[in-house]
């Protein structure tokens, strides 16, 4: 599954790798037989295919409770343990 998510940053990456548990979740998908599944999913959550729906991916994602729960985690993650300490690395000048 690296197709899909080659050139993506961390976040694009996510949404699409939640887009394919989904949709393995369903047991349902739109793929032709002769299809590379990874194409398949580029194809699906494209501009255009939004355009044709009319809906706004992100904007679904950006409203969601999975998005609302990641934030939370992230706050989570992100704020120090207490009692725990800063990093330090010792630099000798040479390589």
């Amino acid at each position: 599954m690296d197709e899909p998510t080659s050139g993506l940053d961390l976040r694009a990456a996510a949404i699409v790798m939640r887009t394919v548990r989904n949709t393995v979740n369903t047991g349902v998908t739109r793929i032709k037989d002769v299809q590379n599944p990874a194409t398949c999913m580029l194809e699906v959550s494209s501009p255009m295919v939004e355009a044709q729906l009319g809906v706004d991916f992100a904007m679904i994602y950006a409203t969601s409770e999975l998005f609302r729960r990641n934030q939370e985690l992230i706050k989570e993650l992100r704020t120090p343990a207490p009692g725990s300490q800063d990093l330090y690395f010792l630099y000798s000048g040479r390589l």
